[in-house]
């Protein structure tokens, strides 16, 4: 009797340890999300940018909303408009923000990514990825 005990407990055991192995796998969250992060949301601006060799200034401005954003660098003349914005969490404060530009492009769209890094609430630094990365970063203000 005790060794028929002894027997189904090993057994029993042996069957936990095993479930056990089979169904550890490493748990991942999703590393893109949906929309853009709170944080960023609402309107960013530059200092006023001297253009060398110009009497030229101006300013970039970025408005981040829920599910799109806009950005309009200083001296470039056409602006970026990201639709059905996504995103991924680096790190604390860093973030890469895509969206889809349909304007002008092929049916769609052309994606469209950048990498910000959040300083505090009101203080951001904005830099294209991909297409967009030869045009410098900036830090942007909230207004």
């Amino acid at each position: 009797m005790k060794l028929n005990r002894f027997t189904a407990g090993i057994i029993m055991t042996a069957f936990i340890g095993a479930g056990i192995l089979v169904s550890s796998q490493p748990v991942h969250a999703a590393s893109w999300h949906s929309g853009t992060p709170t944080v960023l949301r609402g309107k960013w601006r530059t200092k006023v940018l001297h253009e060398s060799g110009t009497p030229y200034t101006r300013r970039g401005y970025l408005s981040v909303k829920s599910h799109s954003f806009n950005w309009h660098a200083a001296f470039v003349p056409d602006p970026s408009f990201g639709a059905h914005a996504k995103y991924q969490r680096l790190s604390k404060g860093n973030y890469i923000i895509a969206g889809r530009n349909y304007g002008n492009e092929p049916a769609g769209g052309v994606v469209l990514s950048y990498h910000v890094r959040l300083y505090n609430r009101h203080k951001l630094y904005f830099k294209g990825l991909g297409t967009e990365k030869f045009w410098p970063g900036h830090v942007y203000y909230k207004y």
